[in-house]
């Protein structure tokens, strides 16, 4: 499985980044900005987006979608202080301060919820 984490901040995205590979996602594509999260999503299709939304507006994730719209790709949301309105039927918020147990959760909704499978 595959995963795009969209995160700016190192360390955040190192901890996200061990959390994926020990929940199944072999391969972990980082972004830092909307432009490289939307060039790599262009390579690869995620099975899986995470992503810090004071990072990436609606119009990334849209064209994220759009470019491989026939599968629904989920997304998970943190530090959602923002209005997550905008956020998708696919999509999962963790607050701004997250716990290991709720983004293990969290993902495993998205994996068992959305139609992500083992073998993707």
């Amino acid at each position: 499985m595959r995963a795009l984490l969209i995160e700016d901040q190192a360390l955040m995205a190192m901890l996200l980044e061990q959390e994926l590979h020990a929940l199944g996602y072999h391969h972990v594509d980082l972004a830092d900005d909307d432009r490289t999260a939307l060039a790599s999503a262009r390579v690869h299709c995620p099975d899986l987006i995470v992503v810090d939304d004071w990072l990436v507006r609606r119009p990334t994730i849209d064209a994220i979608r759009a470019t491989w719209s026939d599968r629904p790709i989920p997304v998970l949301h943190f530090d959602t202080t923002l209005d997550p309105s905008w956020h998708g039927p696919h999509d999962i918020p963790l607050p701004i301060a997250f716990s290991r147990d709720q983004l293990c959760n969290a993902i495993e909704r998205v994996r068992y919820g959305h139609g992500v499978t083992e073998g993707s």
